[in-house]
């Protein structure tokens, strides 16, 4: 119980940090999707379904990683991330966000250059390099 409390409550004041939202009642981030799946996970914790619980808590948590890497190598591709989360009100759209996310965490990690377009674009900024981008993936 208290291991969860305190994976929780990191996670919390991670997110809180990177999207500039608080997660207290009555907050309108409670209401935005991130807001929700931080719900979820306390319902599933307090209904005891503690594996679900623990998949959404590492879900959670690898959002915050793959933030935190592309925000320490390009801010700007940051704010548009962060601009997107907060923007998005359906689950489908958190998940195409975070999926973006996903990639481009992935592709700064191997040092691929690349260039975000429209949703749902990464592009490589090197068409030769398509092969490598595919073996990060």
């Amino acid at each position: 119980m208290l291991n969860f409390i305190s994976l929780f409550s990191a996670l919390n004041i991670e997110l809180c940090n990177l999207l500039g939202y608080r997660f207290t009642p009555n907050n309108h981030s409670m209401e935005t999707v991130v807001g929700k799946n931080m719900q979820n996970i306390l319902i599933l914790h307090n209904s005891g379904d503690y594996k679900k619980r623990d998949l959404e808590l590492c879900r959670m948590s690898m959002l915050v990683k793959h933030l935190k890497e592309i925000n320490e190598r390009d801010t700007q591709l940051f704010q548009l991330f962060k601009k997107e989360l907060r923007r998005t009100d359906t689950s489908d759209g958190f998940f195409g966000t975070r999926f973006e996310i996903n990639i481009a965490a992935s592709l700064i990690r191997k040092d691929v250059p690349f260039k975000k377009q429209e949703s749902p674009r990464l592009d490589p900024l090197i068409p030769e390099i398509m092969p490598q981008v595919l073996e990060v993936l």
